[in-house]
């Protein structure tokens, strides 16, 4: 098991490090098919190692920059391309924790030991991922699909599935099969349960802003700038949401 999660150690970062030595705008083609070989790559390894923050935050980088470039595409595929490549990173990424109102649980999370990680640009070598990273991140991911969402208003649709049970599928069903990795394009948080599209955007908005404002009261990296920013990017969302949803 440990020779195999090496051999998909080395294929995720292959793959990790040719998406994102590729610049979207310039060589959108050249990166799509980077993103895609990668993301599948980091989602077989992710199944290998799935407590590892560090192919998971990988992922998340890789989905959400595809995301952002398929929402500059006109239509329809692209359109469900661009919310699915969203709904992948934030299954990646997920913290229940990060939901509801409770700073110090966001606090907690943060307060985490860094972890080492070979996802870094530099072949050959390792760093620290730090928790507080890992925080920020997932509340990215929540911020891009709730964008994704206002700007592209999507049809309401009744087969998204929970982190939780996307998981849980998969412990259960152990090897990878077929088909798999398109069950993390279908995610949606628990707290997002039963919500149409404007909905979920404006939740997954408010709880990514209280993440960087939880942040910024720890003193730490970020400060009331990020809480500001955050806050500016809740209201884009909620400006363009439909009437009864501010």
């Amino acid at each position: 098991m440990a020779e195999d999660s090496a051999r998909l150690m080395r294929k995720a970062l292959k793959y990790w490090r040719s998406a994102t030595e590729t610049s979207p705008p310039s060589n959108a083609a050249r990166f799509m098919r980077a993103a895609n070989r990668a993301e599948t790559a980091l989602f077989r390894l992710i199944r290998s190692v799935p407590d590892d923050p560090a192919p998971r935050v990988a992922y998340g980088e890789v989905a959400m920059s595809r995301s952002s470039l398929l929402v500059q595409v006109p239509g329809r595929l692209t359109a469900s391309g661009s919310v699915g490549a969203a709904r992948g990173a934030l299954w990646a990424l997920d913290r229940a924790e990060l939901a509801g109102t409770d700073a110090w649980r966001i606090a907690a999370l943060a307060a985490n030991p860094p972890v080492a990680t070979e996802f870094v640009r530099e072949e050959g070598k390792r760093g620290l991922l730090f928790a507080e990273d890992v925080v920020v991140a997932a509340a990215e991911a929540r911020f891009v699909l709730a964008e994704r969402l206002a700007t592209l208003q999507p049809r309401a649709r009744d087969d998204l599935v929970t982190p939780g049970t996307i998981d849980a599928t998969f412990r259960a069903q152990g090897k990878v099969l077929g088909g798999d990795e398109s069950l993390v394009w279908r995610c949606q948080t628990e707290s997002c349960r039963g919500q149409d599209g404007a909905g979920e955007a404006r939740i997954l908005a408010a709880e990514a802003a209280r993440v960087f404002l939880a942040l910024a009261e720890l003193g730490g990296r970020f400060g009331p700038e990020d809480a500001a920013e955050a806050e500016r990017r809740r209201a884009a969302v909620l400006s363009r949401l439909p009437l009864g949803f501010d």
